[in-house]
C-alpha cells in the first residue's frame, strides 16, 4: 500500500509540473509572471513556482526523466523524506538563486533536479551506509555528467539555478541526516 501511495505522490508532482508547464506554453505571460527573477520582490514567489514552468517540451522532458529517477530513489526512504527533500531543495535553491543569480527570468525544475542529485550523492557522506553509497554510485554513473550544467556555457541556460539547486541539495542532505534531526 505504501508503495502505491509513494508512486502516486511522485506522479502528482510530475503531473502538476506538466500541467502548469503546458498552461505556460499556451500563455507566455503566465510563464514570465511566475518565473523567478533574482532580487525582484514581485518575482519572489518564483522561488516556489519556478520548478513548475518550462520553455518547451524538450526542456520539460529533460527535467522530468531525472526527476522521476531521483524521486524514486528518495522514496525508498519514505514519502516524508521525499517531501522534506523536495521542499528544502526547492526553497533553498530558489532562495540562493533569488539572492545571487543573474538578473534574468529563471524557470524549470532543473534546480530541483540538481538539488536532488546533490542530496543523493552527499547523503552517502553523511549516512555512510552501504545503501546510501550504492545509491550515490548509481546516481553518479547514470547522471554524473549533469555536473557540467553548473558551468556558465550558455546564457540561455540557468547554470546559476543549477548551482543553487546543487548547493541546496548538499545542504539538505546534512539537514535531513538523522543525527542532525536528533539534535533539534
Amino acid at each position: 500500500m505504501k508503495l502505491k501511495q509513494n508512486l502516486l505522490l511522485l506522479a502528482a508532482l510530475v503531473v502538476c509540473i506538466w500541467a502548469l508547464s503546458i498552461v505556460g506554453f499556451v500563455f507566455d505571460s503566465f510563464t514570465y509572471t511566475f518565473a523567478l527573477v533574482p532580487r525582484d520582490l514581485w518575482h519572489l514567489p518564483g522561488i516556489i513556482t519556478m520548478p513548475f514552468l518550462h520553455q518547451g517540451f524538450g526542456h520539460l522532458i529533460a527535467n522530468t526523466l531525472p526527476l522521476i529517477a531521483f524521486g524514486l530513489l528518495l522514496l525508498t526512504r519514505g514519502a516524508d523524506y521525499f517531501l522534506r527533500a523536495v521542499v528544502l531543495v526547492t526553497l533553498g535553491g530558489g532562495l540562493l538563486l533569488w539572492l545571487f543569480g543573474r538578473s534574468a527570468a529563471h524557470i524549470g525544475a532543473s534546480g530541483l533536479v540538481f538539488g536532488l542529485f546533490g542530496l543523493l550523492v552527499a547523503r552517502a557522506v553523511y549516512a555512510r551506509s552501504v545503501e546510501s553509497m550504492l545509491i550515490a554510485a548509481a546516481v553518479m554513473l547514470g547522471y554524473g555528467g549533469i555536473i557540467w550544467g553548473v558551468l556558465p556555457t550558455d546564457a540561455s541556460i540557468s547554470w546559476d539555478g543549477h548551482l543553487a539547486g546543487l548547493l541546496a541539495g548538499v545542504g539538505s542532505a546534512k539537514l535531513l541526516h538523522p543525527k542532525t534531526l536528533d539534535r533539534k
